[in-house]
């Protein structure tokens, strides 16, 4: 999104996410008040059961077996959201088991020897229980902030990464039309060889980020398996995208070095053949035209053979003087 729509975008996914948690929390109170009515009206073992029932088929399962928590940071921010939303799912069962508890030692203080052995046996089995969840629990949150900590890390190093990589590409791209002098083109080498090394220096970054996001993709949630290759695939890509505008760069301003220095060097040929031309026609207008047929006729060939040889240069004249300031 456009970054003046951020802010916005952002309020609304907070309200959203503010909204979710509350029904989620009034589905729980609705769930303990319904349990705590079984008990109040003396159905414990209907109570127990509902306890049971959602430990058995709901909490435990889903918490169970090593289920990967990394990934992307929008997906571990959303993992966690839900890891929340079932932490106040479990206080709220807190208070039913603890219902549950003081129920049962009421039970048993009444010296009900038929139904005792049986209290005790849900009893543990439920206390069992619900121990480990609460250890599953916390080793899942863990887990996320040890999730998280690696995705905040990737999102911070990706987008600092790929903003360079904008800055840079920025100043090859605008770096100016070829110049058509030697002094400049040098110039512009120069600073081209200190992007090349700025950029030389970014690559460990490059390696360490691409090296964290592909040690995520082994360990990541499945809905970060998408987000996780888009972050390989655009970071490799901007980089060489970046390095190929930079060597296409390169390879044009000492393509256009090398021809300047040829013209510059067909130049100072052209010059010192064309002062020797000269000289040579000062030479011949200081002799005389003389009377004689024939000499004259030499004269006019030997003339003629000079307008050749100057017909002859016209073409390394362009060639020199073609696409020059002056």
């Amino acid at each position: 999104a456009p970054q003046h729509e951020q802010p916005l975008i952002q309020e609304m996914i907070d309200a959203l996410r503010d909204k979710w948690m509350s029904l989620c929390n009034g589905a729980v109170d609705r769930q303990r008040n319904l349990e705590e009515a079984l008990l109040l009206s003396g159905q414990f073992k209907e109570a127990v059961a509902a306890l049971m029932d959602w430990l058995d088929t709901s909490a435990l399962p889903s918490l169970e077996g090593e289920e990967r928590v990394h990934g992307d940071l929008d997906t571990v921010n959303r993992l966690i959201d839900q890891h929340k939303a079932f932490q106040t799912e479990l206080k709220g069962r807190a208070a039913n088991v603890a219902t549950v508890r003081k129920a049962a030692q009421e039970l048993l203080a009444a010296g009900d020897n038929e139904g005792t052995a049986d209290i005790r046996t849900q009893m543990a089995d439920l206390d069992d229980k619900w121990t480990n969840l609460n250890q599953l629990t916390e080793q899942r949150g863990e887990r996320l902030q040890d999730a998280l900590k690696e995705a905040e890390k990737l999102h911070k190093s990706a987008h600092t990464l790929l903003e360079w990589l904008s800055d840079m590409e920025s100043k090859l791209k605008f770096a100016g039309a070829l110049p058509d002098n030697e002094t400049e083109l040098e110039q512009q080498l120069a600073r081209l060889e200190v992007l090349n090394q700025e950029m030389a220096s970014q690559r460990p970054m490059l390696d360490d980020t691409l090296s964290l996001a592909r040690d995520i993709q082994t360990k990541c949630h499945p809905l970060a398996e998408q987000p996780i290759k888009h972050w390989l695939r655009i970071l490799q890509a901007r980089w060489d995208e970046v390095a190929a505008w930079s060597d296409q760069r390169n390879d044009r301003l000492k393509e256009q070095l090398k021809t300047v220095t040829d013209q510059d060097a067909l130049i100072d040929d052209l010059l010192k053949w064309i002062q020797g031309k000269e000289n040579e026609l000062h030479d011949v207008e200081e002799v005389p035209v003389p009377e004689d047929l024939e000499v004259i006729e030499e004269m006019i060939a030997d003339h003629e053979e000079f307008e050749g040889e100057l017909r002859d240069r016209q073409g390394d004249v362009d060639d020199a003087t073609k696409g020059r300031k002056r």
